[in-house]
């Protein structure tokens, strides 16, 4: 697997958006909280930790714009095609197409995914909405373990501790 300083190379080149890897909204201090609660709901639905980690950084890596961009998942994906094509991503079969799907569709909150993975790296972001001053919604959320108020609460800690 790329460790986080092979995949922050990777975003220094591909992430334009403003302010680059540092953007707060979309940059690289929302992937690590998304990689961080990628890992905590992992512990209780048993996702593949490897694709979360991929997800973190990948999801948001192509945006092109911080306001609506439907396509900027399917661009990420796109982006880990060629990676994966060229040797650079460590993933099997599986774990390529969860990434691959998880990244086209995270934007969607009404796609609901059956495979526990994707799941869980739909909910590491969407409990991050908390950086864009939105409470998330248990109802938006697709793991049990994401819609409990200690997750929640779990979430806006992490973020409260990051922007200190």
């Amino acid at each position: 697997m790329k460790n986080d300083l092979d995949l922050i190379k990777i975003a220094e080149q591909e992430f334009t958006l403003h302010g680059g890897i540092h953007n707060l909204d979309h940059g690289i201090s929302h992937w690590h909280r998304v990689k961080e609660l990628g890992r905590y709901l992992a512990k209780y639905t048993g996702a593949d930790t490897k694709v979360t980690d991929y997800f973190a950084y990948f999801h948001d890596m192509k945006r092109e714009n911080e306001g609506h961009d439907p396509y900027h998942g399917l661009r990420a994906a796109q982006l880990i095609y060629k990676l994966h094509d060229g040797g650079e991503l460590d993933l099997s079969k599986m774990q390529w197409i969860q990434l691959t799907i998880a990244c086209i569709f995270h934007c969607l909150p009404e796609d609901e995914s059956k495979d526990i993975t994707i799941k869980t790296c739909y909910d590491a972001d969407r409990l991050d909405l908390w950086r864009v001053g939105v409470t998330p919604d248990p109802s938006l959320l697709n793991t049990a373990k994401a819609k409990e108020p200690e997750s929640i609460e779990f979430a806006m800690k992490l973020y409260e501790n990051w922007k200190k």
